[in-house]
């Protein structure tokens, strides 16, 4: 996604974070993501935590476990957050 220039989760079509970490061979029975670009974590982070959607995500009680990823690349640094349980 980030390297093709794009930052969505349209693409494949109908893929979507559940789909991919079941790709994985990971169980879980909610899952759920964050990400942002920006110039710095810092910076991403500070985005999702003004995000009233990304707050919603962070505040799923079912979630138990998070995987965190930080890329830099040729427009910011990309920071994901899976979050699931």
């Amino acid at each position: 996604m980030y390297t093709s220039g794009r930052l969505s989760r349209d693409y494949p079509p109908g893929g979507s974070v559940a789909t991919d970490v079941a790709a994985a061979g990971i169980r879980l029975a909610v899952v759920g993501e964050n990400l942002a670009l920006a110039s710095s974590a810092r910076a991403a982070v500070d985005a999702m935590l003004g995000s009233p959607t990304a707050l919603s995500q962070f505040a799923v009680s079912a979630y138990d476990r998070a995987g965190i990823s930080v890329v830099d690349g040729p427009t910011g640094r990309l920071v994901v957050i899976v979050m699931g349980g």
